[in-house]
């Protein structure tokens, strides 16, 4: 009875917010990260364009996953830049934030893995809000292991002005127990397939409402 009390489906006012915490005062909008054309114009054949996008619809992406770049050291195999549309009007981030992330990763050794950063940054000014991290994932030499992944991230009181971009950036790292080994990340990003959707629960201040 406790936690029906505590979460709550947002009453009218408030239902922009997927959830709220009437105890913490801060309420949770669910997004989908997934990928879309970045062209502004025709151009000659082959040429492709591709950004990040985070969205509350549940629509196809144009591409179901991004693969990251081998790697033969311990290091960053695949960074991708998720963004929200710009804030119409001013609004803060305040408590715990999720990300839910389903990963292929190869390793290049039995003796590597893979192991996933998420930051939530203010893309207008490029200040890094809050980061979250990853358990370790399995793999497997030479093949690809899907790894599903859930980072909690605490985010402080932070204010967004109208016109801020939200940016949620998904990092793929190699790790081994010896400093040469490496091996491959992709990140997975399509809504609308079982196992491939990226989702971020992010968390805003409901205090001043």
């Amino acid at each position: 009875m406790a936690l029906r009390q505590k979460y709550q489906h947002a009453p009218t006012a408030l239902a922009n917010y997927d959830y709220i915490d009437v105890a913490e005062g801060t309420g949770v909008r669910i997004y989908n990260g997934l990928s879309i054309s970045n062209k502004s114009a025709l151009t000659i054949y082959g040429a492709t364009a591709i950004k990040y996008i985070l969205t509350r619809n549940t629509i196809e992406g144009e591409t179901q996953k991004t693969d990251g770049t081998p790697t033969t050291d311990d290091g960053v195999s695949i960074t991708l830049d998720f963004d929200l549309s710009a804030f119409n009007f001013p609004q803060s981030l305040r408590g715990t934030a999720y990300v839910t992330l389903n990963v292929a990763n190869t390793a290049e050794s039995p003796s590597s893995e893979g192991a996933m950063t998420a930051q939530i940054i203010n893309a207008t000014t490029s200040a890094v809000i809050a980061t979250g991290y990853s358990n370790p994932m399995a793999n497997s030499e030479a093949a690809e292991t899907q790894d599903k992944c859930v980072i909690p991230i605490t985010i402080p009181l932070t204010p967004f002005k109208r016109g801020d971009i939200l940016r949620l950036r998904i990092i793929g790292n190699t790790v081994g127990s010896e400093s040469t080994v490496g091996g491959q990340v992709d990140v997975r990003h399509d809504p609308t397939t079982a196992d491939y959707e990226l989702k971020f629960y992010c968390s805003f201040n409901l205090v001043d409402l």
